[in-house]
């Protein structure tokens, strides 16, 4: 083999060991998962602990393994979320068992001992088979085998079993806190109770004199007895009037500008009138044409709002006490309609 062959073929093996060296490190930066993983360490060093976390679950998606929940781990703890931090944490010695190095076991151990002290422990008691919820999420079925741990702060605990109302409590829980909690929920129907007789209304018989029967319908108190009744505030009854009010104004205001119009027009329609009343009779019949269905429609609208202020007047409580009283009334001879009160 001549010295040129030589050359070539080692040429070639140099290019081929380039070429293997160099193709994973291709490939690695064009892996998506690493990228974000990548992002993540950087987001993290630069004290953006969200940021980090979502491209940390990001990356997780794309490649599960076992060693992303180291650090996610670390990031959850330094953003206050102890119990996700807890469960990353112990996912990586339980998934990297065997596999871990020294430091790796280390770190993740002194972790899972630091935020065991740190969580609060909340025990539920409560009847057996019930569901037990904390903030909305299922913690298990009573009886729980142990308590719930949970980051300092409130939170809010839930029971729920079939046939029972459901039972809620808000509790403020410190760190490291042991709390036991009891919630009993009640079977359904044993927890309504009688109606307050105050809030009763009596049943009157009506008063008999002579032959005639007089039915108090009042809605307002009436000798110092109270009904429990709605009544609409004022305002409304005024925003309605002055609305009223106003579209029948500016109806007057444009009818009577149509009816103006429409003089004009009558008198300047005649054969002998000149340019400048050719004119003035375009100008009129065009404000007439204008003006006559605009007058209509305010005037239309106007007095549906004056039927309606009208009709609101007797639900509105115009003195917070005292209103518009519609009292009717019926006797054996005649039957009358009484509206009093104040505006």
């Amino acid at each position: 083999m001549d010295l040129r062959a030589r050359r070539v073929i080692g040429l070639l093996v140099v290019a081929t060991g380039l070429l293997c060296i160099t193709r994973p490190a291709v490939a690695e930066q064009q892996d998506p998962a690493r990228q974000h993983f990548e992002r993540g360490r950087t987001l993290e060093a630069q004290g953006d602990l969200a940021g980090a976390l979502a491209e940390l679950e990001r990356a997780m998606e794309l490649r599960p393994t076992f060693r992303l929940h180291r650090y996610m781990g670390r990031v959850c703890r330094g953003m206050g979320r102890l119990r996700e931090s807890l469960d990353h944490y112990q996912t990586f010695l339980r998934d990297g068992h065997g596999v871990l190095d020294r430091d790796e076991q280390q770190e993740a151990e002194t972790a899972v001992t630091e935020l065991l002290g740190q969580l609060a422990r909340l025990t539920v008691t409560t009847a057996g088979g019930a569901q037990v919820l904390v903030d909305g999420t299922p913690a298990g079925t009573a009886p729980l085998a142990e308590p719930v741990r949970l980051d300092p702060g409130p939170h809010q605990i839930e029971v729920r079993l079939e046939g029972h109302g459901e039972v809620r409590r808000q509790v403020t829980l410190a760190q490291g806190e042991a709390l036991t909690v009891e919630l009993t929920p009640e079977p359904l129907g044993t927890t309504d109770r009688p109606p307050d007789a105050a809030n009763v209304e009596p049943h009157v018989e009506p008063e008999r004199v002579g032959s005639e029967v007089a039915t108090d319908l009042r809605l307002v108190s009436v000798a110092g007895e109270t009904q429990d009744r709605r009544r609409v505030h004022r305002a409304w009854f005024w925003s309605m009037l002055s609305t009223s009010v106003s579209l029948l104004l500016t109806g007057g205001v444009t009818g009577v500008v149509a009816l103006l119009a429409r003089d004009e027009y009558d008198s300047l329609n005649r054969t002998d009138r000149n340019d400048d009343e050719d004119q003035r009779l375009i100008e009129a019949r065009d404000t007439v044409e204008v003006m006559a269905p605009t007058t209509d429609v305010l005037l239309g609208v106007g007095a549906a709002t004056a039927v309606a202020a009208l009709v609101l007047a007797f639900f509105t409580d115009f003195h917070g006490d005292t209103g518009v009283q519609l009292v009717p009334s019926a006797s054996a001879d005649s039957a009358a309609l009484v509206l009093a009160g104040g505006f």
